[in-house]
């Protein structure tokens, strides 16, 4: 609403955004302008009787009415686009006590009264208070407002300053926050929080170095690690870690490392250590194909040469190539980037114990919302899933890992043309060790004879025959290729009996080497053995089929 008035003394108003428009006054009929901005000197009152917009008075007007009683403090004042009490405003006077009444003129309408009939009447008890009169409470006054200081408030631009004036307190109630959080409120807030930092050094180089970072000193040998444990930090910091001599040398080095609440950091002194990514989801998905095992099932169950050992180790590395994603050297790597749970990063007993403590504590939690879902007949909530995302790819020590394939393990080196594996077989026919079925031996054995008291030995050559019975089943077969040789060994469970004496139960194992260099290059050398439980029997079956007995 806009306030103003007439050279004339009357005063007028407008609805808001009537400025520049033109009017006649009320009063004399002088053609006005509507002013943009309300008359400091005109206010815009509301009383009973008064019409719903109000009246407009000057101030002059309106202080005469105040002190003349007229206006009450529950009348409104349009204030700061607002209706207000008066008495919320302004100090209003106290209303005027009553005139007083003479004594003869009480008595004269005192006496104009008729008597009343008191005859028979008994005056009634007064009640007896139960409990104490409470004490009137005390009322602060309120502050007091001059209407002249109201009125400067009131001038253009009175609103704008107030607005800069909370600007700046609330801006710096956020520096004192601010300052306080950097200054050690921030690291007890995440000590609560249970979000340390962790920061794991690497040294792939050959010496030993002493490294220091948050007044913590720590020791790591060459191709050696260590951990910095628990650092608790306000918010994101650059710290410096200094590498020095092993054994109190100068200091060699200074790296800038990012430390964050929560966050673990590597730290690759030099570059000098190699990590991997690998895609660990996908190993566990891949198989060779039956078909290629059963080519080298088929050589040694038939006692040939088990030359497919090349063909299904080149098959085996050829799955594991594109498993490898990544291979870094970067100096500075963080769990933002990466998964580190694969990484040596050793965590504090108080870590562990507040981590198991929080998991119990969750799981407690879940356990009472169940009891009660169920005591109330309501659908058990379900376990809240992990949010969807892309999985941070997860980082490991070195390039050289082991991969579990569903039916081979590679020891996997993608720097070397080959890699010891193991591979699991499954011969389903049963076959005999280089087709050896039976064995018949000569014994020198001792026998006793009792004649009179006396006792007499004699050593007499026995035939002995043993049946070897054929061997089946599943088991795993060791490949490793050695510098200048390639080796294949496995076992299986088998049973010999010797004809008319005893039954050995025991394992064949199979051991099978090839030169890879020198004058025996190329060739192959193996041989079966039987040892039963109680290591009292053996067999050897070389790769000739010549069997051999040792009795033990």
């Amino acid at each position: 609403m806009i306030l103003f008035k007439c050279a004339c003394g009357l005063p007028g108003m407008a609805p808001d955004g009537s400025g520049g428009r033109q009017c006649n006054c009320g009063g004399c009929g002088a053609l006005l302008t509507v002013p943009a901005e309300s008359d400091p000197d005109c206010v815009l009152i509301y009383r009973n009787g008064l019409p719903e917009e109000g009246q407009v008075l000057t101030v002059e007007q309106f202080q005469g009415m105040v002190d003349a009683g007229e206006l009450k403090a529950n009348d409104l004042i349009w204030y700061q686009d607002i209706w207000m009490p008066l008495g919320e405003v302004f100090e209003m006077p106290e209303a005027g006590a009553l005139a007083p009444v003479s004594g003869d003129d009480l008595a004269m309408h005192l006496a104009e009264l008729p008597p009343m009939p008191l005859d028979g009447v008994t005056p009634a008890p007064l009640p007896v208070p139960k409990n104490k009169p409470k004490k009137a409470r005390r009322i602060r006054p309120r502050k007091k407002i001059k209407f002249t200081l109201f009125r400067q408030f009131d001038q253009p631009g009175a609103k704008k300053r107030t607005v800069l004036v909370q600007v700046a307190y609330y801006a710096a109630v956020v520096v004192v926050l601010i300052l306080g959080y950097n200054l050690g409120l921030g690291k007890i807030l995440n000590y609560a929080l249970h979000r340390p930092a962790y920061v794991l050094v690497c040294n792939g180089g050959t010496e030993d170095y002493d490294v220091r970072l948050l007044g913590q000193e720590k020791w790591v040998s060459a191709g050696g690690s260590t951990v910095f444990q628990d650092l608790y930090v306000s918010g994101t910091r650059h710290k410096t870690l200094e590498v020095a001599k092993s054994g109190g040398g100068e200091v060699l080095k200074r790296v800038k490392v990012p430390i964050k609440p929560g966050m673990d950091v590597v730290v690759n002194l030099d570059s000098k250590q190699e990590f991997a990514v690998y895609d660990l989801a996908a190993v566990g998905k891949l198989r060779l194909p039956g078909k290629d095992i059963a080519s080298l099932e088929e050589e040694l169950s038939t006692g040939k040469d088990p030359s497919s050992i090349f063909s299904l180790s080149s098959k085996i590395r050829g799955m594991a190539a594109p498993l490898l994603l990544e291979r870094k050297t970067d100096e500075i790597i963080t769990s933002h980037q990466y998964d580190l749970s694969k990484m040596p990063i050793y965590r504090s007993s108080d870590y562990l114990a507040r981590t198991t403590a929080k998991a119990e504590k969750a799981a407690e939690k879940a356990k009472q919302d169940t009891e009660k879902a169920k005591d109330a007949g309501a659908a058990v909530p379900a376990a809240k899933k992990a949010e969807a995302g892309t999985p941070k790819r997860m980082l490991l020590p070195k390039v050289q890992q082991e991969l579990k394939f569903q039916n081979v393990t590679l020891q996997y080196d993608p720097d070397k043309p080959r890699n010891d594996f193991s591979l699991n077989l499954d011969f389903k026919k049963a076959f005999h060790p280089m087709n050896a079925k039976t064995y018949v031996e000569t014994r020198d054995e001792t026998v006793e004879k009792k004649i009179g008291k006396k006792t007499t030995k004699t050593t007499v050559k026995t035939t002995v025959k043993t049946t070897i019975n054929p061997i089946k089943g599943k088991t795993v077969a060791k490949v490793t290729f050695a510098q200048d040789k390639l080796e294949v060994s496995f076992s299986l469970p088998g049973k010999v009996d010797e004809e008319g004496r005893m039954s050995y139960n025991g394992n064949w194992s199979y051991y099978a080497s090839m030169a890879l260099a020198g004058k025996d290059k190329d060739n192959w050398r193996w041989n079966w053995k039987f040892t039963d439980t109680g290591k009292k029997k053996e067999l050897t079956v070389d790769q000739s089929g010549k069997v051999k007995s040792t009795a033990k």
